[in-house]
């Protein structure tokens, strides 16, 4: 089975930045293990992957994350790249509960505790009963202005996120000021309409990793363009990624 990638079609940001089009794994990247053809020799081996039936690789740090997409020929997101997707969803009908941008609040996914961790696309029995019609109402997919989808763009999972807007050389955060496109591109307003938590003054993040989209358990703090930051050298139960390649990088069956 090949990954599952989602192409992007080139943004344009509210400030102006144009983000070329890029491939994006369709879901939160999961562990694939790989036998040997030596099994006596060495011992399986985990490599990243993108598929619906796979849970989110956490656990992982911000650099075993990224040093995973390098591994596999991709990169992990970058910050631009996700803003260029969470404005596309934002301004896309199909993801409003109100049917227009704007219009209620913006769908943020699996985010209600209903699991105990985060969960693949097919989770054949993972969330909790009596509380799975519950689960299941929490919209997963997002449709982007191509008509592409993307699984757990916000909820189930945080990303961790290379930033290229303010970091260092390796993607790590620094300090993030007010006027950042990290924080000026939600365009719809504060959290309760469903952009998810996110500073709205300067940051010194120094020695953290940027990540965003929220978890399973993150309620009303969840959302596409919800932004946080975490210790860049430890893992987390409830913090994965995404990966990003050139367009055409690879022969995909996209969704």
């Amino acid at each position: 089975m090949k990954p599952a990638f989602t192409p992007v079609p080139e943004i344009h940001l509210p400030s102006g930045q144009i983000v070329p089009a890029f491939e994006v794994s369709t879901f939160l990247c999961g562990k694939r293990v790989v036998p040997n053809e030596t099994p006596d020799a060495e011992p399986p081996r985990c490599v990243v992957d993108s598929r619906d039936d796979l849970a989110p690789w956490c656990y992982m740090s911000y650099c075993q994350a990224r040093q995973a997409c390098i591994a596999a020929g991709w990169q992990l997101i970058t910050e631009t790249q996700w803003l260029a997707i969470a404005y596309d969803v934002a301004r896309h009908p199909a993801n409003w509960t109100g049917g227009a941008p704007g219009a209620g609040r913006l769908e943020q996914g699996l985010r209600q505790g209903f699991t105990d961790g985060p969960i693949s696309a097919t989770p054949n029995g993972r969330i909790r009963l009596p509380e799975i019609a519950h689960a299941n109402s929490e919209k997963r997919w997002k449709t982007l202005s191509n008509g592409k989808r993307l699984c757990d763009f916000g909820g189930n999972a945080w990303s961790w996120i290379f930033d290229d807007v303010q970091g260092t050389p390796d993607g790590r955060a620094t300090v993030m000021d007010a006027d950042s496109i990290s924080l000026t591109t939600a365009t719809f307003g504060p959290r309760y309409r469903g952009m998810g938590i996110r500073p709205v003054d300067r940051q010194v993040w120094d020695g953290r990793a940027l990540i965003r989209g929220g978890a399973y358990h993150s309620g009303k703090d969840a959302g596409a363009f919800a932004l946080y930051a975490a210790i860049a050298w430890r893992g987390y139960k409830s913090i994965g990624f995404r990966a990003t390649r050139a367009i055409g990088a690879g022969e995909n069956d996209h969704v």
